[in-house]
């Protein structure tokens, strides 16, 4: 295998607009700027219509829409070729259920607990609701289950052998016994028929899960149904008279009803999900099924591609998406460790502010804390006060971050992820037989202090593996402190405590293991619905704070606790990925250089914006207009109608205020811009300085600079879908040789794409010069590299001077940074 060493990762957002054809259009002026990896989005099957991969239908295959195998494969020849490595984005945690091509799922639905798939997904066959008892709840919907029944919606419908229940679009399989009995009334037409019908009644039923069940079931079921599918297809009539009891049986409600109880899974009204769910999902996507990969075969199951992929050398690595969903993360990342060998790996986690990274066998993060700490590096102390007290008049009270955050994380464990609490209040209901210290806490007390406890985790998730024994004294203190946290309300303070000690192994045992599995599961979802997807939109103090791996709960960060930072990633993560934009990211790296440079002038900020909508919400379009202009209503206004529908006050995605929702688009578009855009003018020489500083260091602090698509030129880009539009690429591609004019004249951003052309190449050239790390004292923030023969400084505040090495020779020269060599 080539080696193909780790210097610079470019994102590439794959989609049926941009597939494996045209990634390869850009590797050769990717390798001329620098870059050593293609950094692909998802690349199997996903759900018909995907806009981004992540939800993938069939682990095994390469997606067809974006070209399949061989349009991989040619994409892989051409940046080998180049001398490009390829990362692939991975996604163990979830696979779309909202897809027939799901083979996996479509046996479970079709064989229930008998499937040969059982095992890989995370779906509970005991609940305590016995109605569901081995059936799979899929809250999809449109109305209430009779309304939808009553206007005959849903229909009985056949393809060949194939029977399937049709709504609309949807198509779920009909359960064979089911389906047996049903043929029988038929029987009379044809002996043949007859022998099918009576076979698939008398199959052994789904709920019997011993092996010689499942395997004459299954032997049985293929067997009977493809003479099922001979016999239709040589006797028409006979092909019609059973489409023609299909039809009759559909449109008879009672008899339909009652077909419909005998399948593995229960159709129900979407809203359902926000109450009930006999499964885990990714946060509240109930299309997105929960998988188990803690079980060795689920493992292998999906991962036997990725397996071959790297051990041909097609690619270099992998990116784990939201490893915390995993019930298990250190012994999943352990068993991908060994799948891949010395294969970069880069695992999606969301850090907390003082939380490190765990010691798992990886390179490091997706650098979501790099974007967030350099950000905190460059926020002025003086201007906390200004804006803290701007936010407060806006919102009418003087509520802190912590305490908005703490009201979004119950509000979404009632509203969104309650179905979640249940399935946790179940398996601690089940607890309370084994444990004389639970026997009179109520289903309701319960139920109250896990939503409360789970409300107060401090950090994404804890770590303790239950099936191990292991717990580190790092989650001791986490669990420890939310137990304190959640005793502080009207809860129950034995039952918590004790709750403690299950969380902390004190109490073991195997269903005592699956509540510690499934709090863990259910923490992070909670802190991201919570934090990151509602409180990051509520609160307007500074929008450049307001990213994942954020903390807007604090304004700044010293200059000796970055360098420090950078110390231990030197030390422990000298392979890990520097971000700055990403495809998650709210706001692209220029808006919030914009807004930065927005806190350097706060004093001078524009007035509220009048109008008869909230004050938050007009703070949010003052500061999203200053971050992205020039930006039309085109734009503007699906990143303001997210952003109030994530902020779940006025309107929401579940219950859409439509009313409110004209009044804030009439406010965009009528609201007076040109105070605004003369502000914008006043700072954008500022703004772009501090974004080619943060360039700077991503191309140059410990780790491996990311590069999200099209960042290597300004890109004023908001919350997705905006900062997935089309690049243009051919532009880039020009611009490689084009000279920068001064930074202040820099409309396109030339200056930033020399500078990444120069350290890239001076990263391939030179590579000694990118290790250690050695702090310079400075009023500047400067370090050195590779034994003083890299020196950089920058101006993170506007009265700072900058640092002059003697005996070295200037390589980059700009109002905010200077980067110095020496050989």
């Amino acid at each position: 295998m080539t080696e193909r060493p780790l210097r610079a990762t470019y994102r590439l957002q794959l989609n049926a607009d941009f597939t494996f054809a045209d990634a390869a259009k850009q590797v050769a002026w990717l390798a001329r700027l620098g870059i050593s990896h293609l950094y692909l989005s998802p690349v199997f099957e996903a759900a018909k219509g995907s806009t981004h991969g992540y939800d993938v239908v069939d682990h095994t295959k390469l997606s067809t829409v974006l070209g399949g195998r061989a349009g991989f494969d040619a994409l892989v020849t051409t940046a080998h070729a180049h001398g490009l490595g390829i990362i692939l984005d991975i996604v163990p945690n979830h696979m779309s259920i909202a897809d027939a091509r799901n083979a996996w799922w479509w046996d479970v639905l079709e064989n229930g607990p008998a499937s040969h798939f059982a095992f890989v997904f995370d779906v509970d066959w005991t609940p305590p609701e016995q109605q569901l008892a081995n059936t799979v709840l899929l809250p999809v919907l449109g109305d209430h289950y009779a309304r939808v029944l009553e206007r005959r919606e849903l229909k009985l419908e056949r393809d060949g052998a194939r029977f399937v229940i049709a709504y609309f679009d949807h198509r779920w399989p009909v359960a064979p016994r089911a389906l047996g009995s049903m043929l029988k009334r038929l029987s009379s037409l044809s002996e043949r028929l007859a022998f099918i019908a009576d076979g698939l009644a008398e199959l052994p039923q789904s709920s019997l899960t011993d092996h010689l069940s499942v395997e004459r079931r299954h032997r049985d079921k293929d067997v009977l149904f493809e003479l099922l599918g001979e016999l239709l297809e040589q006797h028409a009539p006979l092909a019609k008279a059973v489409d023609d009891a299909l039809a009759a049986l559909s449109d008879d409600t009672t008899a339909f009803s009652e077909f419909l109880d005998r399948q593995n899974y229960r159709l129900a009204f979407w809203r359902t999900a926000e109450r009930e769910l006999d499964y885990r999902r990714f946060f509240d996507i109930a299309t997105l099924v929960g998988l188990r990969m803690e079980d060795p075969r689920v493992f292998a199951a999906s991962h036997g591609l990725i397996r071959e992929l790297i051990s041909t050398g097609a690619i270099d690595g992998v990116r784990v998406d939201h490893v915390d969903g995993l019930a298990d993360p250190a012994e999943y990342l352990q068993r991908l460790r060994a799948l891949v060998g010395g294969a970069s790996i880069h695992v999606e986690k969301i850090l907390g502010f003082d939380e490190t990274l765990r010691p798992w066998p990886v390179e490091g993060t997706t650098g979501y804390e790099h974007a967030a700490e350099v950000t905190q590096l460059f926020l002025p102390p003086e201007a906390e006060d200004v804006l803290t007290r701007r936010e407060r008049a806006a919102r009418g009270d003087e509520r802190t971050f912590e305490e908005l955050a703490a009201e979004a994380r119950k509000q979404v464990l009632v509203e969104l992820l309650a179905a979640d609490v249940n399935r946790l209040t179940a398996t601690l209901v089940e607890l309370r037989e084994r444990h004389a210290e639970l026997r009179d806490y109520s289903r309701h007390q319960m139920h109250h202090a896990l939503r409360a406890l789970v409300a107060a985790f401090p950090v994404y998730r804890s770590y303790v593996a239950p099936t191990r024994g292991e717990i580190t004294d790092e989650d001791r203190a986490l669990i420890g402190h939310a137990i304190e946290e959640t005793k502080k309300s009207e809860v129950e303070g034995e039952l918590v405590d004790f709750i403690g000690r299950i969380l902390r192994l004190e109490k073991k045992g195997e269903l005592e293991g699956t509540f510690v599995r499934r709090f863990q599961q259910l923490t992070a979802p909670a802190m991201a619905k919570g934090v990151e997807d509602t409180t990051f939109y509520r609160s307007t103090r500074l929008l450049a704070l307001n990213e994942v791996g954020g903390s807007p709960e604090h304004f700044g960060l010293s200059v000796d606790a970055f360098h420090e930072l950078q110390r231990e990633a030197d030390a422990n993560w000298p392979r890990r990925l520097l971000s700055s934009s990403t495809h998650d990211t709210k706001r692209s790296e220029d808006v919030r250089a914009r807004l930065v440079a927005m806190a350097w002038h706060a004093n001078e900020l524009p007035p509220m914006l009048e109008g008869d909508i909230d004050g938050p919400t007009r703070e949010l379009v003052l500061q999203t207009f200053i971050g992205a202009a020039p930006i039309g209503e085109d734009r503007l206004w699906p990143a303001v109608e997210k952003s109030i529908r994530e902020a779940k006050v006025h309107t929401s995605w579940t219950k859409p205020n439509a009313e409110y929702e004209a009044k804030v688009k009439a406010f965009v578009h009528s609201f007076d811009a040109r105070p605004l855009q003369a502000f914008v003018k006043r700072i954008e020489h500022t703004a772009r300085g501090i974004s080619l500083a943060w360039t700077a260091l991503k191309l140059t602090l410990p780790g491996v600079p990311d590069f999200y698509q099209g960042t290597e030129l300004w890109n004023f880009a908001l919350v997705d879908p905006d900062n997935r539009r089309p690049v243009d690429y051919a532009l880039r591609a020009r611009s490689l040789e084009a000279p920068a004019p001064p930074l202040r004249e820099d409309e396109l951003g030339l200056t930033r794409l020399t500078l990444i052309r120069r350290l890239l190449t001076l990263r391939r050239e030179r590579p000694q010069l990118f290790t250690g790390y050695e702090p310079i004292q400075s009023d500047a923030f400067t370090f050195s590299r590779g034994n003083g023969g890299l020196i950089v400084s920058v101006k993170h505040r506007p009265d700072v001077a900058h640092f002059t090495p003697g005996n070295a020779r200037e390589f980059f020269s700009s109002e905010l940074v200077r980067i110095f060599t020496r050989d």
